[in-house]
């Protein structure tokens, strides 16, 4: 039998038992607030409170173990806001239904969710709604929600001329809701945990005391569950007035569970390479029966909380978790008289708020494209107008298509995919040889393959723009800031790929490498900790070990204490590959091996290297030719110039590329064409270091694989692939004659295709960087609805010359990472301000 470790996956998930622990006890407080409010919604439709309240506390703690015990997912259940809304305001207060009957309806549609979990369809169903669409259907649902507390808490009445009109704030109801709405927002903004909670609590306090609340104790055994247990009416749900209920039941419940899921999980860090949730049938199956049996024992239908988030920051990585979450919410049977204590008016408080966080979704939506925020905003408002859920769906469904049909279409060509591979590229006027399940307009948009970066530090984000490093060329600059990245923590490497690649990706990136060597004592997992970072955010990357070995000591350029024994470095480099590289096309992750340079390394290393390489089938990766003081440095030490000493050491052949490539002679060209070498341009960190003009042109004439790279950000300061598109070209164009015939000179296509077909063909991977069936799904979109594209004819030059600098839409391996310009499930401001408290540790560590 497996061990709690084992089953839960534990120390895989670089977690325990105490800190799971933890993540629940932080988790239950941020949604504590369901078990009063949710008896409180369900009893204005007739329902008894202490029975509902039983019901939620079953169902929360049922749902969440199973969904620790089958999923394994950090994520807690209860009854759903939103779903208690509808079955109360709309189901049985609109429409007319019985209670008995509603829940008849949310145990249908948990059956049929069930059943949708066992099936491939599930995930079809999931996307088959347009995001917009979903936004804003998440955002009626917040404000339904709102409307309701508002009516509950008598801010707004009743009026015969204007439907509503505002209430008398003067009254007690009123003024205290909106006290407790102002202290849940205002402990919220100061990330006080459980602030909804302490909110209700501060105003029921202070409603006991001026009499409008009644005081009832805390603590007695658990009200009886007879009044709604088993209560459901089955027969009267399969009323055909019923048939959109349930299926707006089960489409929420859906839609819900599944952005829960994927938001915690991304934060998590378990989402797969491919951007996929392992066992997603399971978790939704828990999910579905949560819902079946919250409808036996007395309530709506239950869901997965996104406040299961706040676990996931204070550690929970596990079920365990769930679990733990679980069995607080068993404890909190014997809370039922304290429950009962907390008036209407604390409740709609908390229901204000959670409108609030569930209406913020509008803010995601796609303003660029009227045919795709129009349809979202006319959903969210016919929600609370119509005051039923259902109706706002069904209106959303029909303006969407309607606005769709009319504004058609102008697109130019299309590409099919299915999973993860490009499998047909259509001209235009052409139709698909095949049905198709979701369609993506990209009618005013520009299609690229997905950029390729290729030479990056991602650790240098943590210090850009640093004053001593100001303005000096490369050799400085470096020994300005080694003393600065000996101080480098694993967490600090983690947090600086995640940004880094973030950077990237909403640049138009889907490949990038890395080139990380600075590895100190305490400094043992950083290319571990680039390989979560980019799991996380679903990008593929091909992850340089990169290494020193010659200090100042020994003649080299970097201090002692950052550089290591050639048979740590091998080691390592061996357990890397063995660990993570993938040795097949549309790999994710793949590891190469990458000396720093010549005046860094000793050469015994840079040839165990070759060796190492040549058994593992790697590629190799070093600087060269960067700047003269370079060259100068390997005639002095070795007697050769860059590229004769590392002729020498084996390593001028089709597995190794370089960065920078700048100080070539004719020769030396000429040589590295013919061994089908690769080279990574960086303009912009040449230009920034004074460092030169890379012949970009003569060695792609010669033969040599030409890509691009942003390189560091602190050389760079940017790590924006799409403009280093631009910089290329127009360095290119600077070192060209303008008496050149027009052919001869760099074009805007030229930097494209380094950036794209280049850096395939650098990486040796052809099935990336093209848009041709069977290359991988890595598709970049970008709009030129800015005032720098205004009057362009050429819409693909344009991208260049006028200095597009993000792009609108971003697919990696099948899957969305950027929509509407910003990135799919992750909280970019959340991971700006980890990225600064830790370069702010780094610089205050010197």
């Amino acid at each position: 039998m497996p061990s709690i470790d084992q089953f839960f996956q534990l120390s895989e998930r670089g977690t325990s038992v105490r800190v799971e622990g933890t993540a629940a006890f932080t988790t239950f407080l941020t949604m504590a607030y369901i078990t009063v409010v949710n008896p409180s919604v369900l009893s204005q439709a007739g329902m008894d409170f202490g029975a509902v309240f039983v019901a939620t506390c079953i169902a929360a703690a049922v749902g969440s173990i199973l969904m620790g015990l089958l999923g394994n997912y950090p994520i807690a259940q209860a009854p759903g806001m939103g779903q208690n809304a509808f079955f109360t305001f709309a189901i049985v207060l609109g429409m007319g239904h019985t209670w008995q009957a509603a829940l008849g309806a949310v145990f249908l549609s948990g059956i049929l969710f069930v059943i949708l979990s066992a099936l491939p369809i599930r995930e079809w169903l999931i996307n088959a709604i347009p995001r917009n669409l979903k936004l804003g259907i998440a955002a009626g649902i917040g404000l339904f929600i709102g409307f309701i507390a508002l009516s509950n808490a008598g801010i707004i009445v009743a009026h015969p001329a204007t439907m509503v009109s505002l209430g008398d704030l003067s009254s007690a109801p009123a003024f205290l809701c909106l006290l407790g709405f102002f202290l849940i927002v205002a402990l919220t903004a100061r990330k006080i945990v459980g602030a909804v909670i302490i909110g209700m609590l501060g105003v029921t306090i202070i409603g006991w005391l001026t009499g409008q609340a009644e005081f009832q104790g805390i603590i007695a055994l658990p009200p009886s569950a007879a009044p709604v247990f088993l209560q459901l009416d089955i027969a009267a749900a399969f009323n055909i007035s019923m048939v959109t209920v349930i299926i707006t039941l089960l489409l929420v419940d859906v839609f819900d569970t599944a952005g829960t899921m994927v938001g915690v999980a991304t934060r998590a860090g378990l989402v797969d390479q491919n951007g996929k949730l392992p066992r997603l049938g399971k978790a939704l199956l828990a999910d579905s029966g949560a819902t079946v049996i919250g409808a036996l024992v007395g309530t709506s239908s239950t869901t997965s909380y996104i406040e299961s988030g706040a676990g996931v920051e204070a550690g929970g990585r596990t079920g365990l978790t769930a679990i733990f979450v679980g069995l607080i919410f068993l404890a909190c049977l014997f809370f039922a008289p304290l429950a009962q204590s907390i008036p209407a008016y604390a409740t709609a408080s908390a229901l204000l708020f959670v409108a609030c966080l569930m209406a913020k979704g509008l803010a995601d939506l796609d303003w660029q494209d009227i045919t795709e925020s129009a349809p979202a905003v006319v959903t969210a408002l016919a929600m609370p107008l119509s005051f039923s859920i259902a109706d706002g769906i069904g209106i959303g469904f029909i303006t969407y298509a309607g606005i769709k049909l009319c504004s058609g279409g102008t697109a130019d060509g299309g590409v099919i995919i299915s999973d993860n591979t490009i499998i047909e590229v259509l001209a235009s006027g052409e139709v698909p040889s095949g049905s198709v399940d979701v369609v993506f307009d990209a009618s005013n948009m520009v299609l690229l393959p997905g950029l390729i970066n290729t030479h990056h530090h991602f650790y240098q984000t943590l210090t850009r723009a640093k004053k001593a490093a100001l303005n000096k060329p490369l050799f400085p600059w470096l020994t300005a800031l080694y003393p600065i990245w000996a101080n480098l923590t694993n967490d600090m490497i983690g947090v600086s790929s995640e940004l880094a690649l973030a950077e990237l990706v909403l640049s138009g990136c889907t490949t990038t490498t890395d080139h990380h060597y600075v590895f100190s004592d305490q400094l043992d997992e950083a290319i571990d900790r680039q390989v979560q970072a980019a799991d996380h955010l679903g990008v593929r990357v091909v992850l340089t070990r990169g290494s020193m070995s010659l200090g100042q000591s020994s003649g080299g350029l970097p201090p002692d204490n950052i550089v290591q024994s050639q048979q740590t470095i091998v080691d390592d480099c061996e357990r890397l590959i063995r660990s993570y590289h993938q040795n097949t096309p549309y790999a994710m992750t793949q590891i190469a091996l990458a000396p720093c340079s010549p005046f860094s390394v000793t050469a015994e290393l840079m040839q165990a290297c070759v060796e190492l390489a040549e058994e593992h089938d790697v590629l190799l990766h070093t600087h060269l030719a960067e700047t003269h003081d370079e060259t100068a440095f390997c005639l002095e030490q070795f007697g050769l110039r860059p590229v004769d000493y590392l002729d020498q050491l084996g390593w001028i052949n089709s597995r190794a590329w370089f960065a920078h490539g700048i100080h070539f002679n004719a020769n030396e060209i000429k040589r590295l064409g013919s061994a089908g070498c690769g080279v990574s341009h960086c303009p912009s960190s040449n230009m920034i270091l004074a460092s030169g003009i890379c012949p970009a042109a003569d060695l792609e004439a010669a033969g040599v694989n030409l890509a691009l790279g942003v390189d560091g950000s602190a050389s760079n300061d940017c790590s924006n692939l799409i403009q280093e598109v631009r910089q290329a070209l127009l360095i290119q164009r600077l070192g060209e004659s303008s008496q050149a015939p027009t052919d001869q000179l760099t074009s805007h296509l030229d930097a494209l295709r380094w950036a794209t077909q280049g850096g395939a063909n650098l990486l040796n991977r052809p099935e990336l960087g093209r848009l041709s069936p069977g290359a991988a799904a890595d598709i970049a979109l970008f709009k030129l609805d800015e005032p720098r594209f205004s009057g362009s004819e050429d819409g693909l030059a344009a991208l260049i010359l006028c200095g597009a600098d993000h792009a609108e839409a971003v697919m990696i391996n099948g899957q969305w990472r950027v929509q509407g310009g910003a990135l799919v499930n992750i909280d970019l401001p959340g991971l700006m301000a980890q990225h600064h408290q830790q370069a702010q540790q780094l610089w205050a560590a010197l």
